[in-house]
């Protein structure tokens, strides 16, 4: 049997109270409820419009709102990606006030597909916010704030905003990956510029780091390729539903961003900017915040803690970690090929 969920935090509702937030159903949540088989007849009738891309009407929008307010409808009842083609096409189906809602709903279903069972208790949550010249920003693996006017623009069918919107997205999948201790390449040089940035942030009350080398930092190039290749994706599933997709010039687009050598970062030395080599500036900003070297697991794979001090490990020490995840092909590679590119006793993963 269907029933409305809490509008305030998602929970279940017994008895018109949320049995997580204990927040009590006002009138206007419980007429919603109780004509909420009437309601479901509508909406009927709104997905054949959205498979034909015709706009609601006014009473037909406000059913819609409540559905995606009260998280009434199964992940499968909502072809949203159909929704926000028709979005990029300057088709507006339903209002604004609509859209928001399913940008939250969808952004919600899609942190739920990345952590893929793998974290418990997964909750996500979405929010759109003012965010003053920030695209967005995501706490850990479990909250993302996105930009309203990244979404003001989707609204209004700017394509490229939906490469950010998928850019910020993917700032998530970088949370849980760190989360689980997934090792792939290039993770542990995100974890570098992490810590670098946290470490800035944290013992020197700045945030020169992030801002100097934005277009550097490793787990922004990575974020911006998978917001492009999202949305590449999206757009050849489309394609071959038939349906039309607007032009982007993705090249354009990633040439803005320079390519990533993974050696040096900008750095602020008595007002003056200089450049140093990741590893170096890696490892002089940790051993400032040993603890950091306790949050990410990834790193004691090329690095060892040693009376509180951060080190990296010998080429010995490398081949030693090697025969030891002898059995795990993906960490066997990964340690492979940092013993192949060792450069004396530094490196860059």
């Amino acid at each position: 049997m269907r029933s409305i969920k809490c509008s305030n935090c998602g929970g279940e509702v017994e008895n018109g109270i949320c049995t997580y937030c204990r927040t009590k159903l006002g009138d206007e949540d419980q007429i919603f409820s109780d004509n909420l088989d009437e309601y479901m007849n509508v909406y009927n009738n709104i997905r054949l419009k959205f498979e034909t891309g015709k706009r609601l009407t006014p009473e037909e929008d406000e059913v819609f709102k409540n559905l995606l307010k009260y998280n009434v409808l199964s992940d499968n009842e909502i072809d949203d990606l159909r929704i926000m083609c028709y979005f990029l096409n300057q088709i507006k189906l339903f209002s604004y006030e609509t859209f928001e809602l399913l940008i939250k709903r969808t952004t919600e279903k899609n942190m739920r597909q990345m952590a893929n069972s793998r974290i418990p208790n997964y909750n996500p949550k979405a929010f759109i916010l003012n965010l003053n010249n920030c695209n967005g920003s995501a706490i850990k693996h479990h909250v993302v704030n996105l930009d309203k006017n990244i979404i003001e623009h989707l609204y209004n069918g700017n394509p490229e905003s939906l490469i950010t919107y998928y850019h910020e997205i993917e700032h998530i999948a970088q949370s849980m990956s760190f989360e689980l201790g997934l090792i792939y390449e290039g993770i542990i040089t995100m974890i570098k510029d992490f810590v670098i940035k946290e470490v800035d942030n944290t013992v020197f009350n700045k945030n020169d780091y992030y801002y100097d080398n934005y277009y550097n930092i490793s787990y922004e190039i990575d974020a911006e390729q998978s917001g492009i290749n999202s949305v590449k994706g999206l757009f050849n599933y489309l394609n071959n539903l038939g349906i039309k997709t607007p032009l982007i010039d993705f090249d354009a687009i990633r040439r803005s961003w320079p390519q990533e050598d993974n050696a040096k970062r900008k750095v602020r030395v008595d007002g003056e900017i200089v450049e140093r080599k990741l590893d170096d500036l890696f490892l002089e900003m940790i051993n400032l915040k040993p603890m950091c070297f306790d949050k990410y697991p990834q790193l004691a794979l090329l690095y060892i803690k040693e009376d509180n001090k951060i080190r990296p490990r010998t080429k010995e020490e490398l081949e030693e970690a090697l025969y030891y995840f002898r059995n795990d092909a993906q960490i066997c590679k990964y340690l492979e090929n940092t013993i192949n590119s060792m450069d004396s006793s530094t490196f860059t993963n």
